[in-house]
């Protein structure tokens, strides 16, 4: 995989206050940072930030080194333990490579028992 061409794309639909999901993901071992404009985490030593819209968190950035990454697969099943509902895309290019996730399939008319949290 060309690094220089990785990106992810991701969510968390959380309704939680940011004040609030900060605090469920610090109290589950998350390193998070205060910030009153973003939920923002600390993973491998990359700040990892998301901004709210209407419907929860969109990744705005993040996962921008293969360090980071390399932490992603941990970062959502913590979040599938939480049971919080999210997805995240992994693209070379424009091809989807990975996809990780919690109660949120890829294509809604797949089977939805497939919520482990895996690809």
């Amino acid at each position: 995989m060309s690094d220089a061409n990785v990106s992810v794309d991701g969510e968390i639909d959380s309704q939680l206050p940011r004040k609030d999901l900060t605090r469920v993901l610090a109290d589950a071992g998350l390193a998070t940072e205060d910030s009153a404009y973003a939920l923002r985490l600390r993973l491998a030593g990359e700040r990892v930030e998301f901004t709210r819209d209407d419907v929860g968190y969109i990744l705005c950035s993040g996962f921008d080194t293969p360090e980071s990454r390399a932490h992603l697969p941990e970062f959502s099943a913590a979040l599938g333990r939480l049971d919080l509902r999210h997805r995240f895309e992994i693209y070379e290019g424009d091809d989807l490579v990975d996809y990780l996730h919690h109660a949120w399939e890829l294509d809604q008319e797949e089977d939805s028992d497939n919520d482990s949290g895996d690809a």
